[in-house]
């Protein structure tokens, strides 16, 4: 018999439908292995499986969750991950526009705006990979000073190892 950890018989277990927008992740680090049909994705398939895995992961997690992503993805990493694939496809217009929507953020949504942004940064300067992380920092600063910034906005954005104040 094959249990999990807490005692269940694998073997009987129904499978659940899973959303194709959540194993976006899976395809393409699959692929990466050559268990399956690769999923292009040019800008990772410069860097080691590694630095993908972990890039997927951190870039995902920093938007999904927001300002809670120190935490931890939890039950989420799949939802995430496969968010990190959809931010990087088409690299670097989905990256570009996705930055654009959050310099461009308002009202209700400035500030889980203004965190999101920051978590970005944050990792971005942090990738696993350094090419990696100054190809998506150069586009990341190209596309925020091609917007107009706010002023009273711009003076409430502070970098300190990512946090906002």
């Amino acid at each position: 018999m094959i249990t999990c950890s807490g005692g269940h018989d694998l073997l009987d277990a129904e499978p659940e439908p899973v959303c194709e927008q959540h194993v976006l992740a899976d395809r393409y680090l699959l692929g990466r292995l050559g268990v399956i049909e690769p999923l292009a994705l040019p800008i990772l398939d410069e860097v080691n499986f590694e630095a993908a895995a972990v890039t997927l992961n951190k870039l995902g997690t920093s938007v999904i969750l927001g300002p809670t992503y120190l935490y931890g993805a939890g039950d989420r990493t799949a939802e995430c991950m496969s968010e990190g694939v959809r931010l990087l496809s088409d690299w670097p217009r989905r990256f570009e526009s996705y930055i654009a929507e959050i310099v461009g953020a308002e009202d209700a949504k400035h500030r889980w705006a203004r965190d999101v942004l920051c978590n970005v940064f944050h990792f971005v300067l942090s990738a696993p990979d350094r090419d990696l992380g100054e190809k998506m920092e150069r586009v990341m600063f190209q596309e925020i000073f091609r917007h107009p910034v706010n002023v009273e906005r711009a003076y409430e954005i502070k970098w300190d190892g990512g946090r906002t104040r």
